[in-house]
C-alpha cells in the first residue's frame, strides 16, 4: 500500500490545499499515508465493500481477492478503513457506494487527482476511467494500481487504460509497485 501512496504523492505539491479521491480503499491503509503525508488533503475513499455475491461477475473472474469477500469480511474492511482514517474525519468523506455512483456524486474537474484500484476487470476499469476522468481538473492525475501486474490473475487494468490513453491523447507513465498514471489536460485531448 504505501508504495502506491509513495508514487502518487510523488506528483503532489507537499503545501497546496488538495481533493483526490481513492477508489477501492480496502482496508484504508493507502487513504491513512496519503492523509498523514498531505495534511491540507481532503480525500473522497470510495469503495463498495460489497460481498462476492453483490460483485460484477467480471470482476469475480478477474480472481481478485476482494471479489471475493463475504459481508462480514467486507464490514471488516470499511469498519478498518474507517478507524485508520480517523485522525483525519474532517478531511475525509466515505462514499460506501459502487465507484461509478459515486462519481456521479463529483462535480466536474473538482479534483487534483484520482487513484483507481477497485473493480479490476476490463469493464469495469474503463467504466470507471470513464466516469472519474471528468471529476479530475486540467494539470490533475488520474492513475492506479496493476497495470503491469501479470501474475496469475486475467485483468483487464492493461487493456482498459491502454485503450483509453489512446482514445484520449493521454500519455501513460508507469512507476513502482505496478502503478500508472496519466496527467490531463496537458497531453491529448483530456
Amino acid at each position: 500500500m504505501l508504495g502506491r501512496a509513495e508514487t502518487l504523492l510523488t506528483r503532489l505539491p507537499a503545501d497546496q490545499p488538495l481533493r483526490g479521491a481513492e477508489v477501492g480503499v480496502a482496508r484504508g491503509a493507502m487513504s491513512a499515508a496519503l492523509l498523514c503525508a498531505r495534511p491540507r488533503l481532503h480525500l473522497l475513499l470510495v469503495d463498495s465493500w460489497l460481498p462476492l455475491t453483490a460483485q460484477p461477475v467480471t470482476y469475480r473472474e478477474t480472481g481478485d481477492r476482494f471479489a471475493r469477500l463475504s459481508v462480514g469480511e467486507q464490514a471488516a474492511n470499511r469498519a478498518a478503513a474507517a478507524a485508520a482514517t480517523a485522525f483525519a474525519s474532517a478531511r475525509r468523506e466515505i462514499l460506501a457506494m459502487p465507484s461509478v455512483e459515486a462519481a456521479a456524486c463529483v462535480p466536474t474537474t473538482s479534483l487534483d487527482f484520482v487513484f483507481l484500484d477497485g473493480d479490476h476487470s476490463e469493464p469495469g476499469v474503463a467504466a470507471d476511467l470513464a466516469a472519474w476522468a471528468p471529476r479530475v481538473r486540467a494539470g490533475g492525475w488520474l492513475g492506479g494500481h496493476d497495470y503491469l501486474h501479470t501474475a496469475a490473475y486475467p485483468f483487464g487494468v492493461i487493456a482498459a487504460v491502454t485503450a483509453a490513453a489512446a482514445h484520449a491523447g493521454w500519455q501513460i507513465e508507469t512507476d513502482r509497485d505496478h502503478t500508472w498514471f496519466v496527467r490531463l489536460g496537458l497531453h491529448g485531448r483530456s
